[in-house]
C-alpha cells in the first residue's frame, strides 16, 4: 500500500473537532488570533502537545499560521 496516500474527503465524511480544538476556535472567534504561549495556557499543555494539535488543525484547515519563530501565531482560515 501506499505509505503517503493522503485520505480523499468524500461526502458523509466529517470533520472531528475536539473539544480542545473548539476551545481554541472559540478563543479565536473572540480574540481574533492566538500565539503560541497563549495557546499553551489556554489549553494547560506542553509546547510539544500544543504543537501538535495546532498542526492537526492546520492539516484540517481550521486555522493557518502568519509569522514564524516568535512572531508566529495563528488565526481562523
Amino acid at each position: 500500500p501506499n505509505m503517503n496516500a493522503v485520505p480523499v474527503a468524500e461526502p458523509g465524511n466529517k470533520t472531528v473537532v475536539t473539544s480542545q480544538m473548539q476551545q481554541v476556535l472559540d478563543y479565536l472567534r473572540i480574540n481574533g488570533l492566538i500565539t503560541e504561549q497563549e495557546l499553551s495556557d489556554l489549553l494547560g499543555l506542553k509546547k510539544t502537545r500544543t504543537f501538535s494539535i495546532a498542526k492537526q488543525m492546520r492539516d484540517l484547515e481550521l486555522i493557518q499560521v502568519v509569522g514564524r519563530g516568535a512572531n508566529k501565531y495563528y488565526t481562523i482560515k
